[in-house]
């Protein structure tokens, strides 16, 4: 726990994630007896959809021992298989405004809602990877211009790919404003969309990211402790970022040329609309499919 808040200070120092009671208060945790534990891991135990994480100065080998011989001997239940729920595509405009006392910085978001590119053949599977990579190679570059100093409205930002259906996908470009000006961070991250839309990424962006991605891939698979360490503070970093303000809609922002909203929507077939036609507003939008 130590080497967590020295490695993510920022992250897990004063807040909810990791600075609080197991499993809620310990007063209600002492009273939980040990019939009651195995009533709860009779009736829900499925030993291939569940993990115990323990976490402490404790005996491996004693947490692992006790583990087994309190449940080893309970039968399996079989698991209930998930309802699929339809989900229909929103062309509409979406606001969220979210607001969390342990944030330490203001961000905006944009979201756009794309059909999920089910992978079952080997074009399947390179459009997918081609998502991967694009992200990547935004991640990168984003980094990059930060580090170098030239975003100065800008203190951090990320882009992922995330599955909500099985049918769709949410991508979404996150960045966090220096001194919390929203209006410059804003017109920062849609003007370095804009120069992707026009120019792409060059050969040296692109042979960075597949070196980054094998000596990732490697690492992961010699190191499995790091690889287990990096997953678990990813995960926590990523709850974080989605508490942060989105763009209010009365709030107005001035924003580059709107042909680079109609060039967004020419080249993508509707699907990335980010801009609205109306003088001085920034709006986040789920584009058409």
């Amino acid at each position: 726990m130590a080497h967590l808040s020295g490695a993510r200070p920022f992250l897990l120092a004063n807040t909810r994630n990791l600075d609080r009671e197991p499993i809620g208060l310990m007063d209600t945790v002492a009273t939980v007896t040990p019939a009651q534990l195995r009533q709860f891991y009779q009736r829900w135990y499925q030993p291939n959809n569940m993990t115990f994480i323990v976490v402490g100065d404790i005996d491996s080998k004693e947490a692992l021992a006790l583990i087994k011989d309190n449940l080893s001997k309970l039968p399996a239940n079989k698991a209930a298989e998930n309802r699929v729920w339809p989900t229909k595509a929103e062309n509409h405009l979406r606001f969220n405004i979210i607001n969390d006392k342990e944030n330490r910085v203001n961000g905006i978001a944009l979201y756009y809602r794309l059909p999920m590119v089910q992978v079952n053949d080997e074009q399947s599977f390179i459009e997918q990877a081609e998502w991967s990579m694009l992200v990547q190679l935004f991640n990168q570059r984003l980094q990059e211009r930060i580090q170098s100093g030239e975003l100065k409205t800008i203190s951090g930002g990320t882009a992922r790919s995330v599955k909500i259906a099985p049918d769709y996908q949410s991508l979404f470009f996150r960045v966090n404003a220096r001194d919390d000006n929203m209006q410059d961070a804003a017109n920062a991250l849609m003007a370095e969309l804009a120069t992707i839309d026009q120019h792409g990424f060059s050969a040296e962006e692109l042979d960075d990211v597949k070196s980054t991605r094998l000596t990732w891939l490697k690492n992961a698979v010699d190191q499995q402790a790091e690889r287990d360490l990096r997953m678990l503070t990813s995960r926590l970093a990523s709850s974080s970022l989605n508490n942060t303000p989105f763009l209010s809609p009365e709030e107005t922002y001035p924003t580059f040329e709107t042909s680079v909203a109609a060039n967004y929507r020419a080249k993508s077939g509707g699907k990335m609309a980010a801009v609205k036609k109306e003088p001085g507003r920034i709006l986040g939008a789920n584009g058409k499919q």
